[in-house]
């Protein structure tokens, strides 16, 4: 029986106008009256998806920067934070510079970046949170940042985290949110190890959990649960993860999944 639905936010729950059909609404309203709890693991900061929480009048935690945040709703208490160690953020700075990279810096749920880039722009509209420009993040910082992303051309995506990857391995941990975003951890910080750490604080056990999610930072997220579940808008590597595959973002992928596994009466959806 399935007692915690766990849920990405972008390409997932969201559509690509970035807003939460009203049919996923309806599936995930349902699924709250009959108690389950339902909780966002995002790779969003909190300050931009506690919106879409409260929309949804969830109360409970809230997963955020890929799992190494995790606070109450309802209190704003801090549950668990594990920030990059700062002389690896200072590397990556320095990485930056060198390959003339934007940088979004991460710290005290506030976004920085050197300078209002292109690439500034598209983040703050896509993400619909503010971002500061400080100048020279190096001479800036002002401790160990939550995160790190790097936003680029989806080419450059690929090859630069596989390289990186290897480069940073048991150091970082390095993924990729969407086609233009790579990100870094904190080594042990994944939304699997999140919904795990969660799972134990309610008395939840992995078999009780479904997870849903559709991209390469969520294969911790569906691994983790009893039952994964992807997108069909999920890249191919994301799927073969997965117990099963739901609907696209646009078709109520989310919605899907609940109704198929939660809400069904004698193995058919309401």
């Amino acid at each position: 029986m399935i007692k915690l639905v766990a849920l990405d936010l972008d390409h997932t729950l969201l559509g690509e106008d970035r807003l939460i059909s009203g049919r996923n609404k309806a599936a995930i309203a349902e699924a709250l009256e009959l108690g389950i709890k339902v909780v966002l693991c995002t790779g969003r900061m909190f300050r931009a998806s506690e919106r879409f929480a409260r929309e949804l009048n969830l109360s409970g935690p809230l997963i955020c920067y890929n799992g190494a945040l995790a606070k109450e709703l309802a209190s704003g208490e801090t549950l668990f934070h594990q920030p990059l160690a700062l002389e690896l953020a200072k590397q990556l700075l320095r990485f930056a510079q060198d390959e003339r990279l934007h940088v979004n810096f991460y710290y005290q749920d506030r976004l920085y970046f050197e300078r209002w880039t292109e690439e500034a722009k598209f983040y703050t509209s896509q993400s619909q949170v503010p971002g500061e420009a400080v100048g020279d993040l190096l001479a800036f910082l002002p401790g160990p940042p939550t995160k790190l992303l790097f936003v680029m051309e989806p080419d450059r995506v690929q090859s630069m985290w596989r390289s990186l990857r290897e480069e940073f391995a048991g150091k970082l941990n390095v993924t990729v949110s969407e086609s233009r975003y790579l990100e870094f951890l904190a080594p042990r910080v994944n939304k699997g190890r999140a919904l795990a750490a969660l799972g134990e604080r309610l008395g939840i056990e992995a078999a009780e959990v479904m997870a849903i999610g559709d991209s390469f930072n969520d294969l911790e997220l569906i691994r983790a649960a009893g039952l994964g579940v992807a997108m069909a808008n999920a890249p191919q590597a994301v799927k073969a993860e997965a117990d099963f595959v739901t609907q696209s973002n646009g078709e109520d992928g989310v919605a899907g999944a609940i109704e198929k596994f939660i809400l069904k009466e004698e193995g058919n959806a309401r």
